[in-house]
């Protein structure tokens, strides 16, 4: 059995002051094999911000919309916080 996904992913850097977040939008689609379909389909957009040297926040809507499993169709808002180390 074989899974493939992909996700293209464009970023905008806004610029300006120091507090603006960079914003960013992504698609990712899956296909598994056992199906022999492109089942699944996860979109999202939203915003980034560097808070440190090595914390990035990111806030972001995400809609998927899936063939197999139940429920079909997902909406969520999401922070994800990032920690570098060095």
């Amino acid at each position: 059995m074989r899974d493939y996904r992909n996700r293209a992913r464009v970023d905008i850097h806004t610029g300006g002051p120091k507090w603006t977040p960079d914003l960013f939008v992504w698609d990712e689609v899956f296909y598994y094999s056992k199906y022999d379909a492109w089942t699944r389909n996860r979109i999202a957009a939203g915003g980034r911000k560097t808070i440190g040297k090595r914390v990035v926040g990111n806030v972001y809507f995400q809609r998927e919309d899936n063939q197999i499993s139940s429920p079909a169709h997902i909406n969520t808002i999401a922070l994800l916080v990032e920690v570098r180390v060095q």
